[in-house]
């Protein structure tokens, strides 16, 4: 996803939302990459896929935080912790 997202330099929040948004339908409809998505998860065990999304979530929230001066709800802290 995250090479879909950051092809190109993003320049504000919506079109990182946006981004976000086409790539999650990119990979919903492309059943090839969902396999893919299920056999990493296998082989790197469940505790380094946590490590990998909450790596991602902190990524995405960094780049909100940067953006638009804000971040999710219910983040406060942007500094990944493992």
């Amino acid at each position: 996803m995250k090479s879909l997202v950051y092809e190109t330099p993003v320049n504000s929040a919506e079109e990182l939302v946006a981004r976000i948004s086409a790539a999650a339908g990119d990979i919903r409809n492309t059943p090839e990459m969902l396999s893919n998505v299920r056999r990493s998860m296998k082989r790197r065990g469940g505790h380094q896929t946590c490590l990998s999304i909450n790596r991602l979530w902190h990524e995405l929230c960094d780049m909100l935080c940067r953006l638009v001066g804000t971040t999710a709800p219910g983040h406060h802290d942007c500094s990944i912790q493992e």
